[in-house]
């Protein structure tokens, strides 16, 4: 079978030393195509959304890129904190900094929407539902926030036992999951209501990722990976603690295309604060939207997590973020350079245009004037000849 471009997936990555990596993962291989230096300081969130990816961090930025060139596209302001977490929903960006506000920013333009500030301290972490229409961030002042995004107005305050630092819907939306300290803690999202709890005896939970409504893969902090069954909070389903030795800092689950359609199995990749960054393939869970057939015999297919590939980035990593690389159009870039639209030129044009109206008027005076004096002359020319005459 020929592959297209759809075959091969984007893994990005972000270090403590401001390092930021791009890999293709095509073929169970990842080869790398980009490694700079875009930040000043750690790179805390980055997320794909079509071409582009946006990364965030503690220099209070968040730089947009072209993933098709692997340049940097521009960069966005206003924040006054570390960035702490980046969302998509469709034409929509959603960023969360220290400064506890919420900024909403329009991708065809890049301009900043938006902008909710209720929390009383820094915001860790936000998620945003499926329809758009709501959002849920959690804070380091201990409380669970649910906004209108319809009209920015504030919905549900849930005062938390302990700060919470990542908020996450499943894919129905019916329910989300807290990361605590030492737990994480799924909920009901019609009464806000916690359903079922996990906190492993091993090691603390560092990060998760959901991989379809029910079941979820939490990364700990020794290094090892869990699949758990939200209906069985005891015993993982599997465990692996093979590759990474030290905390598994992110986690993120993608379904494979192929001719633009998915496939019956996941990629998972994982990374981990000694820089490494392993590819994963997860079987014996038909994602929703795959086009196979069920029957009993796939029903009864075991769950596997198999080791595909790694890279070692010998560096600090903290965030990852994956995405389907998106086919090249010959249609020319119609978003305006973010960095090029946060100079101030509005006052400027303004001044200009009223300079420019007032000497074009002046010009139209000028030339009335001299049209309604021209035939005076004439009729003075005319009495002198008369008197010449007499």
């Amino acid at each position: 079978m020929n592959k297209t471009e759809n075959d091969t997936i984007w893994v990005v990555t972000g270090a403590y030393g401001h390092q930021l990596f791009g890999f293709n993962f095509s073929d169970s291989k990842l080869e790398e195509f980009f490694a700079i230096l875009p930040h000043s300081k750690s790179i805390q969130t980055v997320k794909i959304y079509g071409r582009f990816l946006v990364s965030g961090s503690n220099d209070e930025n968040i730089n947009v890129y072209d993933l098709w060139t692997a340049k940097q596209y521009g960069t966005l302001y206003g924040h006054e904190g570390s960035i702490n977490e980046i969302g998509f929903h469709e034409n929509y960006l959603f960023s969360v900094s220290e400064d506890s506000k919420v900024f909403v920013w329009r991708t065809n333009d890049w301009e900043k929407l938006m902008e909710l500030s209720s929390h009383k301290e820094g915001i860790n972490s936000i998620a945003i539902h499926p329809t758009g229409r709501v959002a849920l961030t959690v804070s380091k002042d201990k409380t669970l926030r649910m906004w209108n995004l319809l009209n920015g107005s504030l919905s549900v305050t849930k005062t938390l036992e302990k700060a919470a630092s990542k908020v996450c819907w499943n894919n129905s939306a019916k329910k989300f999951a807290l990361l605590f300290p030492q737990k994480l803690e799924i909920y009901s999202s019609e009464n806000f209501r916690s359903i079922a709890t996990f906190a492993p005896k091993s090691s603390p939970i560092n990060c998760f990722a959901w991989i379809n409504d029910s079941t979820l893969i939490v990364g700990l902090n020794d290094g090892s990976l869990s699949i758990y069954d939200v209906n069985n909070t005891k015993s993982p389903i599997l465990t692996n603690d093979d590759l990474h030795h030290q905390r598994v800092s992110e986690i993120s689950v993608i379904v494979p295309q192929q001719n633009n359609k998915p496939l019956n199995y996941y990629n998972i990749f994982s990374i981990s604060s000694d820089g490494k960054l392993v590819a994963w393939k997860l079987s014996g869970l038909a994602p929703q939207n795959s086009n196979v057939k069920k029957n009993k015999k796939k029903q009864k297919q075991k769950i596997k997590l198999q080791y595909i590939t790694h890279k070692e980035t010998y560096c600090r990593l903290i965030c990852l973020a994956t995405g389907n690389k998106v086919k090249k159009t010959f249609r020319s870039l119609k978003t305006p350079n973010p960095r090029k639209r946060k100079t101030k030129t509005k006052p400027e044009t303004k001044e200009k245009t009223q300079k420019n109206e007032k000497t074009n008027k002046k010009q139209n005076l000028k030339g009335k004037n001299k049209k309604e004096k021209a035939p005076k002359k004439k009729l003075r020319k005319k009495n002198n000849k008369k008197k010449q005459q007499k």
